[in-house]
């Protein structure tokens, strides 16, 4: 994947390829949310969404997969992008990076405006 950059208020942040130290982050996170990652629910991302927007971890994941562009990693508060992203991250803008996210690390998610209902059930 390339880099994907995103304009959020008045600056620009950057997803690309995670390094070592993200990941190790990412992995804290990532122990809550096993059920909701290895389910094959249709349902399954929006409970993982919910759970992360609950819990706070939703902006911590963004704290740490972004980063300001124009700055290194070792630059970046993850705190301070944690609350810039409360502040500024607009719920559009907030799913198409956690698309992109999740297909840059192998697990692509259909936009949830792709999939239509069918006799009550949802279909891809």
């Amino acid at each position: 994947m390339q880099p994907r950059e995103y304009k959020i208020g008045e600056r620009t942040y950057v997803l690309k390829k995670l390094v070592l130290g993200q990941l190790s982050d990412l992995a804290k996170i990532y122990k809550k949310y096993t059920k909701e990652l290895t389910t094959e629910d249709d349902n399954s991302y929006m409970q993982l969404i919910v759970s992360m927007l609950e819990s706070g971890d939703l902006t911590k994941l963004l704290g740490i997969v972004l980063c300001e562009k124009g700055k290194h990693l070792k630059e970046k508060d993850i705190d301070e992008v944690t609350q810039y992203m409360e502040e500024n991250l607009e719920m559009d803008e907030m799913m198409e990076i956690i698309k992109d996210f999740f297909t840059m690390i192998g697990l692509p998610i259909e936009p949830l405006s792709n999939k239509t209902t069918k006799g009550g059930k949802t279909s891809r």
